[in-house]
């Protein structure tokens, strides 16, 4: 077995040095050194799959998820230096949890949010099961920021909104550095005064606790591909609020990126 393990350690750290030898080409002593870092890290990231992949029980479909992400995470770390920036990336999967989409289908979903409309059953509206979003895959360069605690559902947090407006065509962005955020985030009394667009309908103690782990952050609704329900949703995100390497609000190459990936997320996360 620590054979196995020890040869593939080596197949995949050179295919790693591979992956991002463009970084290395004219970039001088820092580059060189800085890319060995990138690969190296790169390399960790393979070879932990290939840790898991030789461990059970295995669960198919996590590790599907988590290949496709590692993917484009070395794919945005691609011909960049080593920086405090790219080391605090890190590319989130949540997921609506299965076994609520399997007990409660989207069909009998849509039929009873439809009766509860009506005045004999409009009461019950307010006993709407919204489960908690789950964390799928968290993945980095380095070790993925710990679970914040903080309870993600339909309507709330970034991906909580994310999956509530379930449009393809979005991309919903948080920046902690905007003036009209850090007001809010001052105390709980501005924060309960401030536009849901701003608090995404989060508790101030909650906001202020990812504050501490993330900067910036770009989230995309993964849909189902049978019923376009929104299943969940991927999130890039700095831990920075002012990155040097790209703007995550604002860049195309890294929306580019995201919107193949929920793509590839789709056909994975649909339920069979």
């Amino acid at each position: 077995m620590k054979l196995v393990v020890l040869s593939a350690a080596a197949i995949v750290v050179w295919a790693a040095f591979i992956t991002i030898n463009g970084t290395i080409q004219s970039a001088g002593t820092t580059g060189v050194v800085a890319s060995t870092v990138l690969v190296l890290a790169v390399a960790i990231q393979r070879v932990n799959g290939v840790q898991r992949w030789l461990q059970a029980p295995k669960n198919d479909r996590i590790e599907q998820v988590r290949t496709i992400v590692e993917e484009t995470l070395i794919d945005l770390c691609m011909k960049r230096r080593v920086t405090d920036d790219l080391l605090g990336l890190c590319i989130h999967v949540w997921e609506v949890p299965l076994w609520y989409r399997k007990i409660l289908p989207s069909q009998v979903r849509i039929y009873l949010k439809d009766m509860i409309k009506k005045r004999p059953f409009a009461g019950l509206a307010k006993f709407t099961i919204r489960p908690q979003l789950q964390r799928l895959v968290a993945v980095s360069l380095t070790s993925p920021p710990a679970p914040s605690g903080v309870r993600f559902r339909k309507g709330v947090g970034l991906v909580g909104v994310c999956v509530m407006k379930n449009d393809r065509s979005e991309f919903v962005t948080l920046d902690i550095s905007r003036n009209e955020y850090q007001a809010a985030l001052r105390d709980d009394a501005m924060w309960a005064t401030s536009h849901p667009s701003i608090t995404r309908n989060l508790r101030w103690e909650d906001a202020r606790k990812l504050a501490n782990s993330y900067g910036q952050v770009i989230a995309h609704v993964v849909q189902d591909v049978r019923s376009g329900e929104a299943i969940g949703c991927a999130t890039i995100s700095f831990s920075s609020a002012s990155p040097q390497l790209f703007d995550l609000t604002t860049a195309l190459n890294c929306r580019r990126r995201l919107n193949v990936l929920v793509a590839g997320l789709s056909k994975i996360m649909t339920g069979q």
